[in-house]
C-alpha cells in the first residue's frame, strides 16, 4: 500500500472535496484525482463515489478512512524511533529473552533504567536457535541463554547472570503438595511428565539426563508434552509430575507447586551473551554494570 496515496486519500475523505484536499496537498486537482484513482486500481475496490463535486465515501472507503489513521500514527513513530538509534546508536540496545532469565532479570533492568535513563531498551523473546542466528548477526546486542548452550558458540563472550536449580512442580492438590522439600526416591510412583526433546527444548533434555543420571524410574513411566505451557497444565489438573528450573516459579507458581529437590543437586548456569564482534558501544556499558552487580551481590562469577 502507498503510504503517499493512503495520506491523499484520508485528505480528500476528510474533506469530502477535491479542491480543499488539493490545496491541503499542494497539488493540482487533477493530479489528486489521479493518485485517488491510481489508488483505488492498486487496493482492487472503490473508495469513494464522485458526483460533481460531492464526494461520498464506499463502505471499504469508510473502513480505510477510519483505521488507516492509528496505523500511520504508529509507522510515524516506529520511523523516528529507527532514526533515532541510527544516529544514537549508544543509546540503544535490543536484548533477547528466552525465559531463562526470570530470576534477576526485572530487578536487574531496573536498576539498570535508573544508572542509565536515556539509554532504550528493546526486548524480544525467541527460542535458543533462533536467538543464536540473531547473536551471530548482530541482530541483538544481548542475550540470556544456558551455558550448555554458550559453550558450543566459539564466536560469543558471556557473563554467569544466574544459577538454578530443579525443584519438583505437582498439582496444589497433590498429598505433597505442602512439603518442604522432596527426594527423586519420593516421587518414584509418580507418572513424570516431560517436554519432546529437541534443540529448543535443552533445558528439558538436561532434566531427562540428570533423571537418568539418577537412576530415576517412575512407575507410572513418562508422558510428552509438546511445550512447557502443556507441561504445566497437565501437571496442574494431577495427570502427572515434573522438574521445572526453580526460577520458572515466577511465571507458573499460580498454576502449580514448587517444592524443592533435595539430595541430587544439579546447578543450571544462564549466562548474559553477546557476539564478539559487536560494536555497540552500550553494550560494553551493560555488561560493566552486570559485572558490577554480580560483586555487590555475592553472586558466584
Amino acid at each position: 500500500m502507498d503510504i503517499q496515496k493512503l495520506t491523499a486519500f484520508l485528505c480528500v475523505a476528510r474533506h469530502q472535496n477535491f479542491t480543499k484536499a488539493s490545496e491541503e496537498l499542494f497539488i493540482s486537482q487533477p493530479a489528486l484525482s489521479k493518485k485517488i484513482s491510481d489508488f483505488e486500481k492498486e487496493l482492487g475496490v472503490k473508495l469513494l463515489e464522485r458526483n460533481n463535486r460531492l464526494v461520498a465515501l464506499t463502505p471499504a472507503g469508510k473502513t480505510l478512512f477510519h483505521e488507516a489513521p492509528p496505523i500511520l500514527d504508529a509507522l510515524d513513530g516506529l520511523t523516528k524511533k529507527v532514526q533515532h538509534i541510527g544516529t544514537h546508536p549508544e543509546n540503544h540496545l535490543h536484548i533477547a529473552c528466552s525465559g531463562v532469565e526470570y530470576a534477576r532479570f526485572d530487578q536487574i533492568l531496573q536498576d539498570y533504567q535508573s544508572e542509565y535513563p536515556d539509554t532504550k531498551l528493546t526486548l524480544s523473546w525467541h527460542n535458543s536457535p533462533v536467538i543464536r542466528q540473531m547473536l551471530s548477526s548482530n541482530l541483538v546486542d544481548l542475550a540470556f541463554q544456558l551455558h550448555m548452550e554458550v559453550e558450543q558458540e566459539p564466536n560469543v563472550d558471556f557473563i554467569p547472570f544466574y544459577h538454578d536449580e530443579f525443584a519438583f512442580i505437582v498439582s496444589p492438590s497433590h498429598p505433597y503438595a505442602d512439603y518442604p522439600y522432596l527426594t527423586l526416591d519420593d516421587m518414584q510412583d509418580e507418572t513424570y511428565i516431560s517436554i519432546k526433546g529437541s534443540e529448543i527444548h535443552l533445558p528439558y533434555n538436561e532434566m531427562l539426563s540428570f533423571l537418568i543420571e539418577n537412576d530415576f524410574h517412575p512407575k507410572g513411566g513418562f508422558l510428552i508434552a509438546d511445550s512447557v505451557e502443556t507441561l504445566v497444565l497437565q501437571v496442574g489438573a494431577g495427570i502427572g509430575i515434573s522438574l521445572l528450573m526453580a526460577q520458572t516459579q515466577r511465571r507458573f507458581g499460580n498454576l502449580v507447586k514448587y517444592i524443592p529437590l533435595k539430595g541430587a543437586h544439579h546447578i543450571l548456569q544462564t549466562d548474559l551473551v553477546w557476539n564478539k564482534t559487536n560494536t555497540n558501544p552500550a553494550l560494553k556499558v551493560f555488561v560493566d554494570f552486570v559485572k558490577r552487580k554480580n560483586i555487590s551481590e555475592n553472586f558466584l562469577i
